[in-house]
């Protein structure tokens, strides 16, 4: 009897005891969580970890690693300060890279990676995707290119 008592007078003064710590607590949780939105990308990755490309560092990068592609390098170089000075752009940086075996393709899409996230090309928010491995087969083209847009569009979201 003597433990039901005591529950009815803590249920009684339960409301006034909501009341009085309610404020703090409301403080605290949005405290945490302007702390947790702010601070979040120093402990998981976050989409603009290194918040903007240095074009020139890039330049640099790519002309210092690249040989023999000056074409190439200077069209990326382009393309991608193009892409990154567009703030509100509403796609991706999407670039296909096409040629034989050795040219340079993934080492190309490397640098552009360690340029832009700090875990360059193991970051969650670069995919390279190889022909052979992800596209084999010829006739189905057209599926494939329907599955990569949609990829893409699904993608997009996680680095908004």
């Amino acid at each position: 009897m003597r433990a039901l008592g005591i529950t009815l007078v803590f249920l009684i003064h339960l409301p006034s005891l909501v009341l009085s710590v309610e404020p703090l607590t409301i403080g605290i949780g949005a405290g945490l969580g302007i702390a947790f939105y702010y601070g979040r990308c120093y402990f998981m990755e976050c989409c603009n970890t290194k918040n903007e490309i240095n074009t020139s560092n890039l330049q640099n990068d790519l002309e210092q690693m690249v040989f023999g592609q000056h074409l190439a390098t200077a069209v990326v170089q382009k393309a991608v300060s193009a892409f990154m000075k567009n703030k509100d752009s509403p796609k991706p940086l999407t670039l296909s890279f096409h040629g034989l075996t050795g040219t340079g393709k993934t080492f190309i899409s490397k640098i552009i990676a360690n340029n832009m996230y700090e875990k360059g090309i193991a970051s969650k928010f670069v995919h390279l995707f190889d022909t052979a491995l992800h596209f084999p087969h010829k006739e189905y083209a057209a599926r494939y290119k329907e599955q990569l847009q949609e990829w893409i569009r699904g993608n997009v979201t996680a680095c908004p």
